[in-house]
């Protein structure tokens, strides 16, 4: 079974910023509004 593109993007979306995510001033409530919500 393929890996779903919405998936795949959501990776790539990570690495492109992943500096950004796992930086200590980057907060929860700003990574559910870029991603999380998004999945819903």
């Amino acid at each position: 079974m393929p890996i779903p593109q919405s998936i795949l993007d959501r990776i790539d979306l990570f690495d492109r910023n992943e500096d950004d995510y796992t930086s200590p001033d980057y907060k929860e409530a700003r990574l559910r509004q870029s991603t999380a919500s998004s999945l819903v």
